[in-house]
């Protein structure tokens, strides 16, 4: 039994994977505006897919069209937002004489 316990006390420790342990949260908001920014733009491809999909399979149908239509147009209002939030938020961070660049270096 004793060999069972030092095997887990010896176990690896697991990283941080927002990176450093002593981040502050403005990096914290950082690193997840990054991510989401990078899982955003493979989402709003597929979804623009999936509305040009129902759009070519509507078979003339008013309904079916207009639901491809409204899946690309809040698809790329979704991605602009996430976009323009990411922009405003720099803006803000400038204009409080902050330097979103020292925050959340590129």
């Amino acid at each position: 039994m004793d060999w069972l316990i030092k095997k887990v006390l010896a176990a690896p420790k697991l990283t941080n994977p927002l990176g450093d342990e002593n981040m502050t949260f403005a990096q914290i908001l950082c690193k997840i505006g990054d991510w989401l920014i990078q899982i955003g733009a493979p989402v709003a491809v597929l979804m623009v897919l999936v509305g040009a999909f129902q759009i070519m399979t509507s078979g003339g149908e008013p309904e079916k069209l207009n639901k491809g239509k409204k899946t690309i147009l809040w698809t790329v209002v979704g991605y602009g937002i996430l976009l323009l939030g990411w922009g405003i938020a720099e803006i803000i961070a400038n204009v409080l004489g902050g330097n979103a660049e020292t925050v959340c270096p590129k």
